[in-house]
């Protein structure tokens, strides 16, 4: 059922589960919601903040050294 349901477009289950733990490990923890906070309010102007978000999107590095993570 696991296999069925949170494969998803990851190249297997685990790979996927494994990225969100870690997701979920960055977001929930008491870490992670004091550091977004400090983002949001220290950022600078909102629209800058949009901007730089935007480049680094378009850049592919995060999501490969996330993936180097997982599998590491």
């Amino acid at each position: 059922m696991i296999e069925r349901y949170f494969r998803g477009g990851a190249p297997s289950t685990k790979e996927r589960l494994r990225l969100l733990a870690v997701a979920a490990d960055m977001i929930m923890s008491p870490f992670g919601k004091r550091s977004q906070l400090y983002e949001r309010l220290q950022s600078g102007e909102l629209d800058r903040m949009r901007q730089r978000l935007y480049n680094q999107y378009k850049d592919p590095a995060p999501a490969e050294r996330i993936m180097r993570f997982i599998k590491g």
